[in-house]
């Protein structure tokens, strides 16, 4: 993997999601993943979100990831639909 300038690496960020359906994965190495789909919404725009976790991330965020509840998390857009959970946000 090359080396990235620290200048371009994606900063963390924190988004409030509204939790829909949510399950889990192992992956293929046996590492376990959660995989949820979730609805942000900033009062601009609404879109659908796929939230991923997994690794030791995966006890961290579980106990948040219930359908239908609002939850603030700390972590990377992948993509412009894939949020990569880090944790909790504060």
């Amino acid at each position: 993997m090359a080396y990235k300038k620290r200048a371009l690496v994606k900063r963390g960020q924190e988004a409030e999601f509204t939790i829909g359906s949510m399950s889990d994965v192992r992956q293929r190495n046996g590492v376990p993943a959660i995989k949820a789909s979730a609805v942000i919404d900033d009062g601009i725009v609404r879109r659908t979100v796929t939230i991923f976790a997994n690794g030791r991330r995966v006890d961290m965020v579980r106990p948040a990831l219930v359908p239908g509840a609002r939850v603030r998390l700390a972590g990377k857009f992948s993509q412009r639909n894939t949020f990569v959970a880090l944790g909790l946000a504060a």
